[in-house]
């Protein structure tokens, strides 16, 4: 484009307009600017000022926007916060309600959801009698269930909160003061005996029952002091005051106990007739699915609407299945690798040196178990798994 460029051996001259340098020559400096004597070049330091101001500019706008979105969200979900403490129906699909197991509650929520189902559809719970009937029974039990519930929550928390702050102090103090030493010196020493009795942990003891706490720590405490003249002990760092400070928080805890059991005597009573109420909110239940059946083709809407709203809410987690220790018969030592096995469900353990095992993670409901080792005449039993509970089951293996 620009192929006739002038060249002159001393002169250049220069200007510069948007970007772009203007190389011009000519024979004097009085000579007008030509387009055929002209070339374009790029002045980069320009053009790099004018990405970089751009890309601020971006990032500018960017953070603005990211910034007030930001505020919206967290102002919506504020209403969202606001409008479910509002909306009793909303509390309760979202949290426990004091007063009632994770089960229960799951329960109740369901049972709250298929009483506002049958409120909403009451012209064709009337046209069934039978149904019409159970419904009356199921809403009466419903609220026979929300009127025991303030008895069982009224004046007992500050109470047990501190119990079941004491029972923490007491696990917490056992466990890394003494069981956790002492069962590193029984397993060197391979006194299994000793490590069975041990294997406690802290949750093991929160989740005693409280009148166990006490005699466990006594039983530990038993044991040990023939063992704190030991030279092969001593290293562990147990001493006699370190059990006498121990036996002192358990024994604490045990007297606190009865005050907190004085306490308790009428939310027990709340609680027990609780149970009873969603036993027979359960025997509704089971009405309701065979009565339904009744309109599975004539109303097909409002079968589909029932099945919808009898599912319980999965508000959290808790393991069901069984753990213990197996045993030899012959000389009550721990079996090491014995194999438990749930036939029906095809999931497998094996037990530890101290004869400790734990099968979790089971699917409640009865199944087939079975229990092998080298040596040892097969076990096997049924048991019922429940849902959310792990049961203690122990085991002593015969010679073949």
């Amino acid at each position: 484009m620009f192929k006739n460029i002038i060249k002159k051996k001393n002169r250049n001259q220069y200007f510069s307009q948007t970007g772009y340098e203007y190389q011009y020559s000519s024979k004097n400096s009085d000579s007008k600017i030509d387009s055929g004597n002209c070339k374009f070049r790029l002045n980069r330091n320009a053009i790099i000022e004018k990405v970089a101001a751009s890309l601020i500019c971006s990032v500018i706008i960017s953070t603005i926007y990211f910034f007030m979105n930001s505020v919206w969200i967290c102002q919506k979900n504020d209403l969202f916060r606001l409008i479910n403490k509002s909306n009793p129906k909303t509390q309760n699909n979202m949290a426990d309600i004091d007063g009632l197991t994770k089960e229960q509650t799951q329960e109740y929520n369901k049972y709250k959801k298929m009483f506002e189902f049958f409120d909403e559809h009451s012209a064709q719970v009337g046209t069934y009698p039978p149904l019409q009937d159970e419904v009356t029974e199921f809403n009466k039990n419903i609220g026979d269930v929300e009127d025991l519930l303030p008895k069982k929550t009224v004046d007992t928390r500050g109470i047990t909160d501190e119990k079941e702050v004491r029972k923490t102090k007491v696990a917490e103090y056992w466990f890394s003061k003494v069981l956790s030493p002492a069962k590193a010196y029984a397993l060197k020493v391979r006194n299994t005996d000793l490590a069975v009795n041990l294997r406690r942990s802290i949750s093991d003891i929160e989740e005693m029952r409280d009148g166990d706490v006490q005699p466990y720590c006594k039983q530990i405490n038993d044991a040990l002091t023939p063992l704190l003249p030991d030279p092969g002990f001593v290293p562990y760092g147990i001493t006699a005051m370190t059990l006498s400070d121990g036996m002192q928080v358990a024994n604490d805890f045990k007297d606190y106990i009865g005050k907190a059991k004085d306490e308790n005597t009428k939310k027990t009573v709340a609680g027990g007739n609780i149970d009873l109420e969603f036993t027979e909110l359960r025997n509704n239940n089971v009405q309701f699915r065979l009565l339904m059946e009744h309109f599975k083709t004539s109303d097909a809407d409002f079968y589909s609407g029932f099945q919808a709203v009898d599912v319980e809410d999965d508000i959290g987690i808790r393991h069901s299945g069984i753990e213990g220790i197996i045993k030899s018969k012959s000389d009550g030592s721990p079996i090491n690798g014995a194999v438990i096995k749930n036939l029906t469900k095809d999931k497998a353990t094996k037990s530890d040196l101290t004869g400790v095992f734990s099968l979790i993670k089971q699917m409640p409901g009865n199944s087939e178990f079975e229990i092998t080792a080298p040596g040892k005449k097969r076990i096997k039993f049924i048991h019922k798994v429940k849902r959310g509970r792990i049961d203690e089951l122990n085991f002593e293996m015969e010679d073949e």
